[in-house]
Order: C-alpha cells, then sequence, then structure tokens
C-alpha cells in the first residue's frame, strides 16, 4: 500500500440516531480523521427499515439481540465520511430475507458500497470496489460466528441460491482420547455418532442440518480448523479482487476466541487464515467483533492484521 494513502478502520456500527446534530470539538476532530482519509471503513452491524415491506420478520434466532436501524442511518454514515461497509456478520439475518433486501436498497440508493452477503454464495463472496482519487479500492467481508442457516447459498444451473452471509466455518481437530470422550458424552445425550472417512459428526436426534465435526489427530487437545473449502473461496475473491483493484480490505467478523487463554487471544485459526489473506493480496486485514479487550495487531510483510 502506498505510503500517500490512509485508511480510517473502525469497528461495529451499531447506529440508530443522528450524530450529524452534535457540534462537540472532541467529536467533530474524530469525524475529521474518518473524512481525511483516502478510505474509511466500518461494519454494519444492523440491519435497515422501518418494519415494513415484504418478508421484513424477526428470525427465531437473533444474535442476542435483533438489530435494526432507521433508513437515515446511510446518510449519517456518508456524512460521518465512511466510504464502504463489510455487512457479514451474526446479525445480518436478524429480519429475516426481507430486512436484507431492505438494508442492500438503502446502501444502494445511498451510494455506499457493502460487501459481505449477497442474495446467492458467490454475490455474498464477492468483492466490493470503491473508485478513488488515489486508486480502486477492493473489500471481501466474511464471518465465523452466525447461525448455520444464515449463510448463504450456491446457485445452480437449475435453482436459484440462498440470501444469506459470507460464511468462514471451522469445524475441530481433536485427539482420540477426546474423541472417546465426546461419543460417550453424545451417547448419553442421545446424539447421533456418525463416523466418515475423515471425520466424526455429532449431532441431536433427528436434527442432522446441526452438525458438529471432528477431525482425528495426533496433536494433544482440541484445535479448530478453519473450513478448506470456505478458505478457498474467500482466498479466490480476494486474489480476484487483487487483479481488479490497487488497494484491497479484508473483514472478519468473528466472536471466538483461544480458550487456553482469555477472550484477549483470538481463535487459533484466524491468525494462520489471517497471513493467508496477506499472502493472496490483502493490504489490510480487519478482524473485529469479539466484545473482548483489544486482541492486538499483527504486522505482516508489511501489512497490518487487526485482531481486533
Amino acid at each position: 500500500m502506498s505510503a500517500d494513502f490512509t485508511v480510517a478502520v473502525t469497528g461495529d456500527t451499531v447506529l440508530t440516531r443522528r450524530l450529524s446534530v452534535h457540534t462537540e470539538d472532541r467529536f467533530l476532530s474524530l469525524v475529521k480523521v474518518l473524512r481525511q482519509a483516502d478510505v474509511a471503513f466500518t461494519h454494519l452491524e444492523t440491519l435497515i427499515h422501518d418494519y415494513d415491506g415484504p418478508e421484513v420478520y424477526p428470525a427465531a434466532e437473533g444474535g442476542w439481540t435483533w438489530m435494526r436501524s432507521p433508513r437515515f442511518v446511510v446518510d449519517e454514515l456518508k456524512w460521518l465520511g465512511f466510504d464502504m461497509v463489510s455487512h457479514a456478520s451474526n446479525h445480518a439475518l436478524d429480519y429475516s430475507y426481507g430486512g436484507l433486501l431492505s438494508t442492500w436498497k438503502a446502501l444502494d440508493e445511498g451510494g455506499l458500497p457493502y460487501a459481505g452477503t449477497g442474495r446467492n454464495l458467490g454475490e455474498a463472496r464477492q468483492p466490493a470496489y470503491l473508485d478513488t482519487g488515489k486508486g480502486r479500492v477492493a473489500l471481501v467481508s466474511m464471518c465465523s460466528s452466525f447461525a448455520i442457516w444464515a449463510r448463504a447459498g450456491d446457485a445452480r444451473r437449475d435453482m436459484k441460491g440462498r440470501p444469506g452471509l459470507n460464511p468462514l466455518r471451522f469445524h475441530y481437530a481433536a485427539d482420540a482420547r477426546t474423541i472417546g470422550a465426546l461419543k460417550r458424552l453424545a451417547t448419553q445425550l442421545g446424539w447421533w455418532v456418525t463416523k466418515t472417512d475423515k471425520a466424526w459428526l455429532f449431532n441431536p436426534a433427528g436434527i442432522h442440518n446441526t452438525v458438529y465435526k471432528f477431525v482425528e489427530s495426533d496433536k494433544p487437545g482440541v484445535h479448530p480448523i478453519v473450513d478448506e473449502d470456505d478458505a478457498e473461496d474467500n482466498l479466490r475473491s480476494i486474489r480476484d479482487a487483487r487483479r481488479q483493484a490497487d488497494y484491497v480490505l479484508v473483514h472478519l467478523h468473528t466472536h471466538e476466541w483461544d480458550p487456553k487463554g482469555n477472550l484477549s487471544i483470538p481463535a487459533e485459526f484466524v491468525p494462520p487464515f489471517a497471513r493467508a489473506c496477506i499472502d493472496v493480496g490483502a493490504d489490510v486485514f480487519i478482524g473485529e467483533g469479539s466484545h473482548a479487550p483489544l486482541r492486538g495487531i499483527e504486522v505482516y510483510k508489511n501489512r497490518p492484521i487487526f485482531y481486533d
């Protein structure tokens, strides 16, 4: 990234009131930072609607609560100086598909590029682009913390895809002793245990769409592993963005942490995946969403990785 190209990065935005009415000097000094950057980024952790429109229903599962913002927030975000937003998060389906459609409509009409959700998996994975006077900026947005039904689905030749978010799923590697303990506990709970060629699958009786996957490993303990398909597809999107843009931002909304430490330590699968994103063309990796103390910054190949 060029030394004279500046990026302002923030975490979650859950905006429900107007900020443009405030005139305090300290607040306006923060707004100035956003406005003076060549590109200012935030994560839109909400949906935009006024409880009307088709299919705007509160989902059966909300991410602690159901997030919603009025339509004027797009104008407020632009007034603040934000140029593009990520949208892949555990709240993206809080108001079903109607909430997604309403949000896209508001962002499109407001001219605010967004990435991370889409009408199918291909659209949710694809980069958003912003042209600036100093070059073109791309944004890829994904999420590792979500209800499984919220992920977007692939389109087929004979079937349209499913709207949703761009997922970065993960499963677990565990030693034989741990797998044995899991099998015994699952049996006591009345869960189904299925052995495949490469993994053990655990799910509540009759609920085959809620499956926990464990791969047996010689390494002691339990270790989360990023899903190979999701990782490769998202890395492909970053490669595409690298070819089409001068600067590439990559976003991951993640709540997971390393249980061997505390909330301030990212999940074990995040650092190697963040570095892989840099390897294939990302200029900045933006992890956020942990609701934890700051997780630190890594500089890898002269590129910043914000773990939260």
